[in-house]
């Protein structure tokens, strides 16, 4: 006996399956990847830390005058430059570790009077003077801590003076800056390898101006930790291989199914659909009768669609009506009838439809040879 199929959509059908075979597809991808990854686990130790801080800070002493009570005047201020007698600067860098390492290194500290014009916003130096306020001076030790503290007195009037005298001397009308700044490395021996650290720490000052602020650059400011990472193997993940195994079988089952189980709409399951549509939107106005005789003398006229038919039923005032069948795939012919004329919508039956029901008469031909060839060696 031949098992009866489930009928559905043609793509739908096809979505499915295509559905079930991304499924599969995607879990055995999942499986070879769990198989090919790195299987570790990392654990982080912590074996040092340390914080670095590097500033630099200044006080602007003033001349007795007029205007200022106090001797001196602190950061973040505009200073009138005829008030100004000089400029205390503190220049620090501390580091300070979890333990005992080496550490050396070394710094200068110096001065540069420049000229500089500006073109887009950048600072083009035209002409400099350096001046050297502290030699380099060099620094080794074991401990788990190192400080640098430099007090640096700058004379703004001499520097001021010096500015104005270059400006003087070589005509050229530029804006011209201080620049005091302590310049070095160190380099502290952790663990994990020598960590290296940059000083570059200054404030600037303009020069040759009625009135000033000061900027100060290169400040740092840092806490880290220094971690040793030890991976340890694992196992793959059985569980996740698990749930994707089961997604393949799951995807071929279906893929299975669907081969075995269905089967995409034929002609006869479309003709169907089609007068079930046809009953379903039209039926309140037709009738349903129980024979139908056409006489000969009737002008008889065949329309291409439903729609054709429902409208010439509108327009003569008269119902669409069919003959009852015991199967609705007999349903093909409907029927408007005006005096000595009848219109006629059959549904006509599909190529496909033909083919089919010629291939079904083959097999039941070729069923009952067989059947006819196993009597006779019966026999």
């Amino acid at each position: 006996m031949k098992m009866k199929k489930v009928r559905m959509n043609k793509y739908f059908r096809l979505g499915i399956i295509a559905a079930a075979g991304l499924l599969s597809i995607g879990a055995v991808f999942l499986i070879v990847k769990e198989y090919q990854a790195e299987h570790v686990r990392e654990e982080r130790e912590t074996i040092y830390e340390y914080s670095m801080q590097s500033k630099v800070n200044y006080k602007v002493h003033v001349k007795p005058n007029i205007l200022y009570e106090e001797e001196q005047l602190g950061e973040g201020q505009m200073y009138l430059t005829e008030f100004v007698d000089y400029i205390s600067t503190s220049f620090s860098s501390d580091f300070i570790g979890s333990d005992n390492i080496d550490i050396d290194g070394n710094y200068a500290i110096g001065a540069e009077v420049r000229g500089y014009t500006t073109k887009n916003d950048e600072k083009q130096i035209i002409w400099r003077k350096e001046f050297e306020l502290v030699p380099e001076q060099t620094f080794k030790q074991t401990s788990d801590k190192h400080s640098i503290n430099r007090e640096i007195k700058i004379n703004f009037p001499e520097y001021n003076k010096f500015a104005q005298s270059v400006l003087e001397a070589s005509k050229v009308n530029l804006s011209v800056e201080l620049v005091v700044k302590l310049v070095g490395s160190q380099t502290m021996d952790i663990p994990k390898g020598p960590l290296k650290d940059e000083l570059q720490t200054s404030i600037i000052i303009p020069l040759n101006n009625g009135y000033f602020n000061i900027t100060k650059e290169g400040e740092i400011e840092k806490n880290d930790i220094v971690e040793e990472v030890t991976k340890i193997p694992v196992d793959i993940n059985r569980r996740w291989i698990g749930v994707c195994g089961g997604l393949v079988g799951a995807g071929i089952l279906g893929i299975i199914l669907m081969m075995l189980f269905t089967a995409p709409l034929n002609a006869e399951d479309l003709k169907k659909k089609k007068i079930k549509k046809i009953l379903n939107e039209h039926g309140s106005r037709m009738v349903v009768v129980d024979h139908i005789k056409i006489a000969e003398d009737l002008e008889i006229y065949h329309v291409n669609n439903i729609e054709d038919l429902i409208k010439i039923a509108d327009e003569i005032e008269k119902p669409v009506f069919y003959q009852q069948q015991d199967e609705i795939l007999k349903i093909t012919k409907f029927y408007v009838k005006e005096q000595g004329v009848l219109y006629i919508y059959e549904i006509k039956e599909d190529k496909t439809l033909v083919l089919e029901k010629v291939k079904e008469i083959e097999e039941i031909k070729e069923v009952e040879e067989i059947k006819e060839i196993k009597e006779e060696i019966t026999i």
